[in-house]
């Protein structure tokens, strides 16, 4: 049997540099994941920061809507938004005028009103 001899003219790459090649789109791989799962995580996020905007902003237009004068008793209730149950808290503070006051509305995601996705504040007067 003869030597194979190698000629300096071979073409075609080494197990070695395949090796390689296929760590690196594995890597690739994983970070296109990762990224994708983190966009998909904050998307939600986001999603539920609307709403429950929407949600705080309905209930002061509700407000307005009503003309009545608020008073300081922290109502409560819930609203439906998306198909989602969102808990808020109205709070009015008094001011240094007397013919106005704040109200601020904070929504929760559960009914035990422990973690607050986010508040919304606004003033009314008397005269408005």
């Amino acid at each position: 049997m003869k030597p194979v001899l190698m000629s300096k003219r071979q073409s075609g790459f080494t197990l070695l540099e395949i090796l390689v090649a296929i760590a690196i789109l594995a890597f690739a791989g994983i970070a296109l994941i990762s990224s994708t799962t983190t966009h998909v995580s904050n998307q939600s996020i986001l999603q539920q920061n609307a709403f429950a905007q929407w949600v705080a902003s309905n209930q002061l237009a509700e407000l307005r809507i009503k003309r009545k004068w608020p008073v300081p008793n922290n109502k409560k209730g819930e609203a439906e938004m998306a198909g989602t149950t969102y808990y808020w808290k109205q709070t009015v503070t008094k001011t240094q005028d007397v013919s106005m006051v704040m109200v601020e509305i904070t929504v929760y995601s559960d009914e035990a009103m422990e973690a607050s996705i986010t508040s919304l504040g606004t003033y009314i007067s008397k005269r408005s």
